[in-house]
């Protein structure tokens, strides 16, 4: 079921190598929150006083890496995480799900989700035209009309014309009978940190990043462009935190999205994101299913147990599902330096913000603290951080090459979401490196390695929700999701599918959907002229 070095060959694939058995501690100091005009003050403090960014860029723990210099020095810094798999074996199987057709994840959920599947079966049938669900969407989502859409703060930017030009234009292929592919005509959106002809790129900022555009390079971003070339219809660009620096979704230029399950909460990571380094993940066409898998569950108990006890509760019980139900093997492993880990990426990432955003008088003052805690970080410093990149990378293709398959499970983040503190950090912004680090204690693993990963809903935290921030009663109760992450070998973006597909299509009752969830479907059957199923516009 999943790839593996030995069976394709690889491009920078990392020496198999035990790292060194070292207990789990976690030591971190704590950091107080900080909005208003505290946060303000805050910045321009550690952007004028260099000595107060050194005190506090070693109250968060970056000189931490100095402690374990022994442990990494031999080690070759790696920069780069990105695997490549470049040839397939030619004895392996053809790529392909292996689930019960019967029992889909739609089929069993209380309320319908509607997959890729469902737009393309209707637009085949004429039942329904991508120009009737554009139009039945564009309301819900544009943000320069009065009032703007009800989930317009959910998008950065978007324009009609191509939107409804690039429905007609998929309408009249099905009309042909002539669709690209099951992503012909469905709705999707794409973030604002990749470009698209006739957008803006801004990346969550006030700055203006677009790119010149001739009539021989298009700006748009490859990714995007094969959606584009798939038939899809991009419907725009999405809100995002300002240059992705933190992981709230918090946005003071532009608006915050909130939770849609549940208000008085960020978005966090409910949201499908794409992290620094993100061009570490790449699909794997060319690497198909080992024949005769024992399917494998890796679990880090040190690790996986630093979670709030709610979210391991959770967590736990979608894990004793899959093995009773799928046949997964539990297998305890070890991961050494997690803590230092974790601090090796995040001063990786604000190091080279340092270097890309030297001006940073109009971003949001959360941003410059980041940005200058990331100008005062030695090179030496630096280079450990990436000496132990190598460390684990060579340590997790170890464990794979001692566990073929194997998927290693966590919760995807160590609380059961980010509590929005009042109507103050929607205004200015917030810091608060705590509550950062609880929603990176796992996500950080993947990307700092490059290893593919894929988070699926577990459960949901009952949560309280104040008056002031969802405008609703006090203390009102409403969930929270919990989301439980497998990562991957290299490669095996194909087997964490699979697993996802087995996951969704467990018939357990923690699924349900927000109560701002909008039927786009009924509303386009229902505002849909007899004509427009004939594939006229709609007009």
């Amino acid at each position: 079921m999943a790839p593996s070095r030995l069976t394709a060959s690889f491009l920078h694939y990392p020496e198999p190598r035990q790292g060194p058995a070292v207990p789990y501690r976690n030591e971190r100091k704590s950091n107080p929150a900080i909005t208003g005009a505290w946060l303000f003050m805050a910045a321009l403090l550690l952007e004028w006083l260099g000595f107060i960014r050194r005190i506090v860029w070693f109250n968060a723990g970056f000189a931490s890496l100095r402690n374990i210099r022994h442990y990494i020095e031999d080690y070759e810094p790696r920069f780069d995480p990105t695997v490549v798999p470049i040839a397939p074996n030619l004895s392996r199987t053809e790529d392909k799900f292996d689930i019960d057709a019967e029992k889909t994840a739609s089929s069993v959920l209380p309320r319908k989700r509607y997959s890729v599947h469902d737009f393309h079966e209707l637009y085949k049938t004429g039942e329904l035209t991508p120009t009737s669900v554009a139009e039945a969407l564009l309301p819900l989502i544009r943000r320069d009309t009065s009032p703007p859409g009800e989930h317009s703060v959910g998008w950065f930017e978007l324009r009609s014309d191509l939107i409804l030009e690039s429905a007609r234009a998929s309408t009249e292929r099905y009309k042909q009978g002539k669709p690209r592919g099951l992503l012909d005509g469905v709705p999707t959106a794409i973030k604002d940190e990749f470009d698209l002809e006739g957008y803006r790129s801004c990346i969550g900022s006030l700055n203006d990043y677009t790119g010149n555009s001739t009539p021989e390079h298009s700006i748009t971003s490859w990714c995007v462009k094969k959606l584009e070339d798939s038939g899809a219809i991009i419907l725009g660009k999405l809100s995002m935190h300002e240059f992705g620096l933190d992981t709230s979704g918090n946005n003071p230029n532009y608006g915050t999205p909130l939770n849609p399950y549940n208000g008085g909460y960020y978005t966090a990571f409910y949201n499908v994101i794409a992290e620094p380094h993100s061009s570490s993940r790449f699909p794997s066409p060319s690497v198909g299913l080992a024949q005769n898998p024992r399917k494998i569950l890796g679990i880090p108990e040190a690790w996986f147990s630093r979670a709030d006890s709610e979210v391991q509760d959770v967590s736990r019980s979608l894990i004793d599902r899959l093995v009773s139900e799928y046949n997964y093997h539990i297998v305890p492993i070890e991961i050494p330096f997690l803590v230092e880990g974790q601090i090796a990426h995040a001063l990786t990432v604000l190091t080279d913000a340092a270097t890309l955003l030297p001006q940073t008088g109009n971003l949001t003052a959360a941003n410059r603290i980041l940005i200058a805690l990331g100008t005062v970080t030695p090179s030496t410093d630096f280079l450990l951080a990436q000496k132990l990149r190598q460390l684990l990378m060579q340590h997790l293709a170890f464990l794979w090459s001692m566990h073929p398959g194997m998927i290693i499970i966590t919760p995807t983040t160590s609380c059961a979401g980010w509590p929005i503190g009042s109507e103050k950090e929607l205004r200015y912004g917030i810091s608060d490196g705590d509550q950062t680090l609880k929603t990176m204690e796992y996500v950080w693993m993947a990307n700092f390695t490059g290893l593919p990963a894929l988070s699926v809903p577990a459960g949901f935290s009952v949560s309280k929700t104040s008056r002031s921030i969802a405008g609703e009663n006090d203390s009102v109760e409403k969930d929270v999701p919990i989301g439980l992450m497998g990562m991957a070998e290299w490669g095996s973006e194909t087997q964490l599918l699979q697993w996802g597909l087995e996951v969704e299509a467990l018939d357990i009752t923690r699924y349900h959907l927000p109560p701002t969830w909008v039927d786009t479907i009924a509303i386009a059957k229902q505002e849909t002229p007899d004509t427009d199923t004939d594939g006229s516009d709609g007009d």
